[in-house]
């Protein structure tokens, strides 16, 4: 019982967070989040944990704009999409795509 009030309450809060998005049009927090990105990927080329020509940008935007679409599927699904599950083959994705970035340390 307890585990479907937090599904059912997570699920109003991911459905308050996209009307949110839509709603404020001077809302920057796709743009936000995307920049936090491309600093992480930055900083791992710097620490020499990624070659020099990771394609940062691509990417960065690959990953916000997959991100906020799970978020988009799971308000719209009625408890049918499964975040966790799709994060976690969608991580799976992206670190194996990645491989051919990473540098041998």
């Amino acid at each position: 019982q307890l585990m479907m009030q937090l599904e059912v309450g997570s699920v109003k809060f991911c459905k308050q967070w996209i009307i949110y998005q839509f709603d404020n049009a001077k809302n920057e927090t796709f743009f936000n989040d995307v920049e936090l990105f491309k600093r992480v990927l930055e900083s791992s080329i710097a620490k020499g944990e990624l070659k020099e020509y990771t394609p940062v940008e691509e990417l960065s935007y690959f990953v916000i704009n997959t991100m906020y679409g799970a978020m988009l599927d799971w308000g719209m699904s009625n408890k049918k999409f499964e975040p966790l599950y799709y994060i976690n083959n969608f991580s799976e994705f992206i670190f194996n795509s990645m491989v051919p970035y990473m540098t041998q340390k």
